[in-house]
């Protein structure tokens, strides 16, 4: 398998205090992998530095070859929408999706740019409600119409931060459902998520983060059951140095 994001020796500070210590993992493409430990471990922090939003001195990332601090990486974000989003934003479904394109504000969309759209909001059960305002969807009809703003760009790769804070129970199946389809399809997926048990079940490889800094990657079908029953219980594996 092809290794698309390369983390080697990674070590973050804001200020003086230390969040991330020597952390180093790989993912190869078509690997949904789930990125847990408690709040404030560095799960966001490591986030915002693989989109190239952080600066970093101590360590490398590497995106599809290139390291994120000398070329802006091409993948599909979607970040904490649903804690933070204005519901009072002028904008329909389509407006948010054909955003995702980066382009112009006076660029006009070609046929292309249309079909592209129309195929995102059918991969997410948005199709008909492409003309409605974003701010009158339910959580969960939001969250789907920002995951079709990070496909529509075309990366082979999707990040998602804590996607379904704020959404009801049902809701959370139902786009846990739709991220594992979407991994299915050969889109490779990181996400962080404060729904541990959840995200556990989704994931195929883990990188648990400890107390420390340090983060181990493990694959999920080589924990034992006492080590899944830890996690499914919110406690954490401890690193081993």
């Amino acid at each position: 398998m092809k290794e698309i994001l390369i983390v080697k020796n990674l070590s973050f500070k804001y200020s003086d205090v230390p969040v991330l210590r020597d952390v180093s993992f790989s993912v190869e493409k078509g690997d949904f992998l789930g990125i847990i430990g408690s709040n404030g471990a560095g799960k966001s922090t490591l986030i915002k530095l693989i989109l190239g939003l952080l600066p970093y001195k101590s360590g490398e990332i590497l995106l599809h070859g290139a390291d994120v601090r000398t070329r802006k990486p091409n993948v599909g974000y979607v970040s904490q929408k649903v804690a933070s989003f204005n519901t009072g934003f002028p904008a329909t479904v389509r407006e948010v999706v054909l955003s995702g394109l980066k382009k112009p504000s006076l660029f006009r969309y070609t046929a292309e740019d249309m079909r592209r759209l129309g195929e995102c909001l059918e991969r997410v059960g948005m199709t008909e409600y492409g003309n409605k305002l974003i701010g009158r969807l339910s959580g969960g009809q939001q969250q789907r119409a920002f995951i079709a703003r990070a496909l529509i760009g075309g990366s082979d790769i999707l990040i998602l931060d804590e996607p379904t804070v704020g959404i009801d129970a049902m809701s959370v199946k139902s786009i846990m459902e739709l991220i594992s389809e979407i991994n299915r399809s050969g889109v490779t997926v990181i996400m962080t998520n404060h729904d541990t048990p959840t995200l556990v079940e989704a994931a195929d490889k883990l990188l648990i983060f400890c107390e420390h800094g340090n983060a181990e990657l493990v694959k999920k079908n080589e924990l034992s059951l006492a080590e899944m029953s830890e996690l499914y219980a919110g406690k954490r594996r401890h690193h081993h140095d």
